[in-house]
């Protein structure tokens, strides 16, 4: 089975809340293979909570999202105990490509990673 070659997944604005956020881990998960080169993820405005975010951060710390190079998360129902998890998915062996992170407005927590 051949995986897609989707390099840009844009979900913004669409109410994943929780459960979609859990499907979604589901397919970019490293087990999963289905979309092995995703290079940009944007999920913003998508009624994410913390835990979604968790899910994202544990795709990046088991090798999911390996050629990931921007995660925009902004706009979502985050209070910042995510922080902790997304922390330590951000290793150069985990994400080397990665250099953008926008975490812009999450229910009044406004951080912004260059």
């Amino acid at each position: 089975e051949r995986s897609l070659r989707v390099r840009e997944l844009n979900l913004s604005s669409n109410p994943l809340g929780e459960d979609g956020i859990k499907e979604l881990y589901s397919v970019l998960s490293a087990r999963s293979l289905a979309l092995p080169e995703i290079r940009v993820l944007m999920l913003e405005h998508c009624e994410i909570r913390d835990l979604g975010i968790v899910r994202i951060a544990s795709c990046m710390v088991e090798g999911g999202l390996v050629h990931l190079e921007k995660l925009f998360v902004g706009g979502n129902c985050c209070k910042g105990r995510f922080l902790v998890h997304l922390g330590r998915a951000l290793r150069v062996d985990k994400v080397p490509s990665l250099r953008e992170i926008r975490l812009m407005k999450l229910s009044g927590l406004e951080v912004q990673l260059p």
